[in-house]
């Protein structure tokens, strides 16, 4: 009897060493490895927002975000306020542009800073209008292509060119500082949504067909990439520091990720109104720290995220 319960003993040490070691190594892995929710959304975390100066109120319909790497400065565009804002890369205010009822809906806008002008599409106008700040004169103007008016809608800048979405038409058209045009990104489906110009190459959503196009900045179309069926109505794109591609998905209040072949990787974010939550999203930027700043049109703010 003695023996049978010195072995009983020894087993309920060794089973008791082995409920330690088990809980010592569950408690390792969850200490080393990210919880499910961390690794879903790829690290990815709210920051602060850019709100409106007034009472730190939200903006009234904001619709786009310009970002000078040079200065660190945000640009926020609110089109319900006819007002442009600037900020600097911590969030702190610093100025309104708010020429009384001058500008009509301005919805996106780029700076030139050597000339220290800035260009903004007016919906109320149909107008891309040429803002001289030193000498306080607005100055739009109808684009035309090839005879026939643009509708502008996005716009960006690189160098001294100016880049614009026909809202008609779909199609991407470079322009110079006198307008005259380049060169155009011609749609090969249903017509473009957003674009982007990145790594000398410009890169435009198809919204319905759920395509990436690249071109090179000639108008060449390089390649059609397919996103995978995780979106269900993506707005805007852009390009992540690796090379990630991310999809703003305007319905579902989501950021999606892909490869830059468009298999799907990840998402995070979703419909709401708290902090990590989107409503009605018009756009997303990188800026040079490797943030991603949201454009939340139905929430009035721009949500800034980093890992």
């Amino acid at each position: 009897m003695k023996k049978k319960s010195d072995n009983d003993r020894g087993l309920m040490r060794r089973q008791t060493l082995i409920a330690v070691k088990v809980c010592f190594l569950f408690l390792a892995v969850c200490i080393i490895s990210p919880s499910p929710s961390w690794a879903a959304s790829g690290g990815w975390k709210w920051r602060f927002d850019l709100v409106s100066p007034e009472a730190k109120s939200p903006f009234l319909m904001p619709t786009s975000l310009f970002i000078e790497v040079g200065s660190k400065r945000f640009y926020v565009v609110e089109s319900g306020g006819g007002s442009l804002h600037s900020f600097q890369f911590d969030g702190s205010y610093l100025n309104t542009f708010s020429p009384g009822d001058a500008l009509k809906q301005p919805f996106a806008m780029a700076r030139d800073v050597k000339l220290g002008t800035l260009w903004v599409v007016e919906k109320g106008r149909n107008s891309l209008t040429k803002i001289d700040l030193k000498a306080k004169k607005l100055s739009p103007e109808t684009l035309k292509f090839k005879g026939e008016i643009v509708y502008p809608d996005r716009l960006t800048m690189l160098d001294d060119k100016l880049y614009v979405l026909n809202k008609l038409s779909g199609d991407v058209i470079a322009y110079n500082q006198d307008l005259a045009s380049l060169a155009v990104y011609k749609s090969p489906g249903e017509g473009f949504i957003d674009f982007i110009v990145k790594n000398s190459e410009l890169w435009a959503l198809d919204s319905r067909m759920k395509t990436i196009s690249r071109f090179n900045l000639k108008g060449k179309l390089k390649e059609q990439i397919t996103l995978a069926d995780n979106v269900s109505f993506p707005v805007a794109v852009e390009i992540g520091p690796s090379g990630f591609l991310y999809v703003l998905d305007k319905h579902q209040g989501a950021i999606v990720v892909f490869d830059s072949s468009g298999k799907f990787k990840y998402s995070f974010l979703q419909k709401g109104h708290t902090k990590n939550r989107l409503y009605l999203p018009e756009n997303i930027v990188f800026d040079p720290l490797g943030r991603l700043c949201v454009v939340d049109t139905g929430n009035g703010r721009i949500g800034i995220f980093s890992r």
